[in-house]
């Protein structure tokens, strides 16, 4: 309720800066312009996208997750924390670059990232009916590809920019669908079966493995990039960090459920 009532405020805000605008200029292409320089119109214009990318995001959460359990909805608020820190961290090193173009692109990314990590989520309990985890994954797939598209297209004519980290953050985000895919194939696989398998645990822990190597590989090869004409990026540092720690905590795991499986199969032959 409370949403729908700032939505209806925010609207009736816009229209009237609209109309005033309008009755100022008297034609549509003086009125943007006088939109788009004008502070005040220019903030209520933002508002008003980001009440409807609020509203496109609860449409989307109740189609495609249904209702969301406070337990995710904590994880969901705890990553957006750190994520949003992260991004303020790119302010600082991007902070030539910062407009309206470079917020509505991290306000995207930190729209997409928070479905991706309900989907990963869900998948990890099977909570999901198969067409519609499918239709998602279809869904971020393209979305992810239109994004890296335009990343890579604007760099190609302006030179280095912000727009190659959010190139890598959605490069990440393609192989965490594929991460993702597979983990769901695998669970369905281990529900099919009468008895629980008992390398899924194994398969599971190899698919982490391969994505932290892809995803370290990435943040190295856009370090390196970027240092080769910046500053170190320091915004890096901390993926980087989760990067190595995760892929270390993966190989020990499966290093140790190695060890085990061979000094159980030791012993039952004995």
């Amino acid at each position: 309720m409370a949403v729908l009532y700032i939505g209806a405020e925010s609207l009736i805000h816009e229209m009237r800066q609209l109309w005033n605008a309008y009755n100022r200029k008297k034609q549509f292409y003086p009125t943007v312009i006088y939109l788009t320089n004008n502070q005040t119109c220019l903030a209520i214009l933002l508002f008003q996208c980001a009440v409807l990318l609020m509203f496109v995001a609860k449409m989307m959460t109740r189609i495609f997750f249904g209702r969301l359990q406070q337990a995710e909805v904590d994880n969901l608020v705890s990553q957006s924390w750190y994520a949003f820190f992260d991004m303020c961290l790119v302010f600082a090193f991007f902070q030539d670059e910062l407009g309206t173009e470079f917020l509505f692109l991290f306000t995207m990314l930190l729209f997409v990232k928070a479905f991706h990590w309900l989907l990963e989520e869900r998948v990890d309990y099977s909570s999901m009916l198969c067409f519609t985890l499918l239709a998602l994954i279809a869904l971020l797939c393209c979305i992810d590809v239109y994004f890296i598209r335009t990343a890579y297209m604007k760099p190609a004519s302006r030179g280095l920019s912000v727009h190659l980290a959010l190139g890598v953050e959605y490069y990440i985000l393609v192989f965490g669908l594929f991460s993702t895919t597979v983990r769901y194939i695998l669970h369905t696989i281990d529900s099919l079966r009468e008895h629980p398998w008992d390398k899924k645990t194994m398969y599971l822990l190899y698919v982490d493995i391969i994505m932290g190597i892809v995803r370290l590989a990435l943040y190295i090869e856009f370090t390196l990039v970027m240092w080769s004409l910046h500053p170190f990026p320091l915004f890096i540092a901390r993926p980087i960090y989760l990067s190595v720690r995760a892929l270390k905590k993966a190989i020990r795991v499966i290093s140790c459920h190695r060890v085990f499986s061979l000094l159980f199969n030791s012993v039952t032959c004995i």
